[in-house]
């Protein structure tokens, strides 16, 4: 199984980061049954709001995107969260 409980919240994988701290995939592990308890359902649901997308749809994790700014090695690489 790919979702875990942290700290009261279910995550879609190990690894920590934004991208992994919620994931659609989550919905599934809810209407199976793997996931019951209903403070954890109610916070995923909610959190479900981040992954939504103007067309009224949802993403299945947040994107995140990495920008390399200028090609200069001096340059700093900028991070773009949505």
């Amino acid at each position: 199984m790919a979702a875990f409980v942290r700290g009261g919240k279910l995550h879609g994988t190990l690894e920590d980061g934004v991208k992994n701290d919620i994931d659609g995939a989550l919905l599934a592990v809810i209407n199976f049954g793997i996931a019951a308890d209903p403070a954890i359902v109610r916070d995923t649901v909610e959190r479900m709001e981040l992954l939504k997308v103007a067309s009224g749809g949802y993403r299945r994790v947040r994107c995140i995107l990495t920008v390399r700014v200028g090609s200069s090695p001096a340059r700093r690489a900028g991070s773009v969260h949505f």
